[in-house]
């Protein structure tokens, strides 16, 4: 069963194909941007650390733009089943060191106020 992370890996494995046997020294960073706009959870800025981002205009130099698709991919490849099961990164975050997740936490301590003159 394709799923949409794989379709997306598919569609960068194409970009960063073409970069590869392309002689243009720039690379528009919306050629890799707009494929990962289309991950779950973009719209809140999951993935804005995956994005690419130019420094100038639009265009990247073709070697940094395979370098970054190449990392993204693998990244992508990596989680792909985390990503797959809807688990989102919110859920996990809230549980890291916290062995008594599903527990309510204790009681506040009634204490006896004690009044100062």
């Amino acid at each position: 069963m394709t799923t949409q992370i794989d379709a997306i890996i598919a569609a960068l494995s194409i970009s960063r194909d073409e970069a590869e046997v392309s002689d243009d020294l720039d690379w528009r960073v919306s050629a890799c941007n707009r494929w990962i706009a289309m991950l779950p959870g973009n719209w809140r800025g999951r993935w804005r650390h995956l994005k690419l981002q130019a420094e100038t205009s639009d265009c990247v130099p073709r070697e940094a733009f395979i370098g970054h698709v190449n990392a993204t991919l693998a990244y992508l490849t990596a989680y792909r089943d985390h990503l797959n099961s809807g688990t989102t990164q919110a859920s996990w975050r809230r549980n890291i060191g916290n062995e008594d997740a599903g527990k309510k936490p204790p009681a506040p301590r009634k204490s006896p106020l004690k009044l100062v003159d």
